[in-house]
């Protein structure tokens, strides 16, 4: 990603190209200084540090050096222009229903692609609009309203819960000490040892009484193998048996050697549904994480929770608005970025446009 020298609240005249990437990391660090306090200024310090450990982004915000396209293209569709430029494409445009459809849709062609973005502002106002056109789809996390963090994550445990219902109550059987499952699987093999004694009977002392034990003890197991067939459905699939002795013991083996993977697995999803049924914020880094599209300001950018997070696209809403400390927060996480709003004086995006070249740079009527 790149940009070029900005404002950064100097006399008048002097040029940010003039400055070595030290001077202009001192630089950014008065106009902070001057200008913000408390969390908004250690936000935009912590940029500052990251700038410093990309030396690629350094050199481009210090000394205007923009990355030459790795794909050419006499394209005039600023959509393409805008996914194709390696470091950072400028969008002027007045706010309005052009800008917003255009940066709509670089949003959803990034998401299409599978790319994570991350959009900002210098408000939160400024994000409404762009959030309530979101494309259905992407995930999509807001991070700079309190609560909405929470909220999708209570709508992905309610979700948890409802997908996991099935499973759970299949499991069931397969849950405590005996389980009933266990249990139907304990008269099975007592049913086959029944059965085998009198068959062993029969061959010494054939009799229609021992007969008649030997046919009730097998039709007692085939009726706790039927039973077990059905704990087992919906969980695994239930494998092919036949309601003879050999038939029978080879069902009572498999089943025997499912139960423990079975009764772990019961125990597991019970603790997680469990746990999904409980408000908690443990989920709330792994949303982020797996997000494809994260909406917060600029400064909302550097706090806490986004510590560890990099995308593929940032997109700097009312870009006109936001001064270079500020636009750093973003900027160090994010490959590349387009820029879209009026070139205010003093803003980002004035000051890169001032040397951008023509391929990184579109009007919007």
């Amino acid at each position: 990603m790149a940009s070029t020298s900005v404002d950064l609240g100097h006399d008048e005249g002097r040029d940010g190209r003039d400055e070595g990437p030290a001077d202009f990391c001192a630089s950014l660090e008065a106009a902070v200084a001057r200008n913000a306090a408390g969390l908004d200024a250690r936000i935009q310090r912590d940029a500052i540090v990251r700038l410093r450990a990309s030396p690629g982004l350094l050199a481009l915000l210090s000394e205007g050096r923009w990355a030459e396209p790795g794909e050419r293209s006499a394209s005039t569709d600023v959509i393409q222009r805008a996914l194709r430029v390696p470091d950072m494409f400028c969008l002027i445009a007045q706010p309005g229903v052009n800008r917003a459809q255009t940066v709509l849709e670089i949003v959803r062609s990034a998401a299409k692609r599978g790319e994570r973005i991350l959009i900002t502002a210098p408000t939160a106002a400024a994000l409404d609009t762009v959030v309530s056109r979101l494309p259905h789809g992407p995930t999509v996390i807001r991070t700079d309203r309190d609560g909405h963090l929470a909220t999708v994550a209570a709508r992905l445990q309610r979700r948890i819960l409802e997908r996991s219902e099935s499973s759970s109550k299949n499991l069931g059987a397969w849950l405590g000490e005996p389980s009933p499952a266990k249990g139907r699987l304990r008269r099975l093999n007592l049913t086959l040892d029944e059965a085998r004694r009198a068959r062993k009977q029969c061959v010494t002392v054939r009799t229609p009484f021992t007969e008649l034990a030997a046919q009730r003890a097998l039709e007692s197991a085939e009726r706790s193998a039927h039973q077990l067939a059905r704990m087992l459905t919906g969980v695994v699939p239930v494998p092919h048996w036949t309601a003879d002795l050999r038939g029978l013991e080879a069902f009572a083996g498999h089943c025997g050697d499912l139960e423990p993977t079975l009764r772990a697995r019961a125990g597991l999803i019970r603790e997680w549904r469990q746990r999904a049924a409980r408000p908690s914020r443990q989920l709330h880094a792994e949303l982020l994480r797996y997000a494809d599209i994260v909406v917060t300001t600029c400064l909302g950018a550097g706090r806490p929770e986004h510590a560890d997070l990099d995308f593929d696209l940032l997109v700097v809403e009312d870009a006109g608005r936001v001064t270079t400390a500020e636009a750093l927060v973003p900027l160090v996480r994010a490959r590349r970025a387009v820029l879209a709003g009026t070139a205010a004086r003093g803003s980002v995006l004035d000051h890169v446009l001032a040397h951008a070249p023509e391929a990184n740079r579109a009007h919007l009527p």
